[in-house]
């Protein structure tokens, strides 16, 4: 079996051409939170917490996952990494009108996940949330 990795190509992002907005979402049955960062029209969801390189299996399982939900929504997307750190975020369109990015990106994903607070302005380090060492049963999709 091929690695989940080689067919990832991931586009740096090094500048938002106007502003942005920062989340942090936890999706049920993962163990950390995600960023998510509304940006140029688009929406990053932060996929994996290690880089390409990584042996981690979680990760590796969730890219699958990602990667065949898309696929079967026939939803276009791209891979993108930031600066700041090695994980890789899927890049899709913007939300329809109305729609929250959580929503959203549930419905794209089908999956459920929640904002874990309100959205920031513009580039931050991540700020450790309460309950990130997730005591829940580890599911992998």
């Amino acid at each position: 079996m091929d690695d989940v990795y080689d067919d990832i190509a991931p586009k740096p992002w090094f500048a938002a051409t106007g502003s942005e907005k920062i989340y942090y979402v936890t999706v049920w049955g993962w163990s950390h939170s995600r960023r998510v960062i509304e940006r140029d029209g688009l929406v990053c969801f932060q996929v994996t917490v290690h880089n390409q390189d990584s042996w981690c299996y979680s990760c590796k399982e969730r890219l699958l996952f990602v990667k065949q939900q898309l696929a079967n929504g026939n939803i276009q997307y791209f891979w993108t990494h930031e600066p700041d750190d090695a994980s890789l975020y899927i890049t899709v369109g913007p939300p329809p009108q109305g729609v929250s990015v959580e929503i959203y990106l549930s419905g794209l994903l089908q999956w459920p996940l929640t904002m874990d607070g309100r959205p920031e302005k513009g580039r931050g380090k991540r700020r450790k949330i309460k309950g990130d060492s997730h005591k829940r049963h580890h599911i992998v999709h």
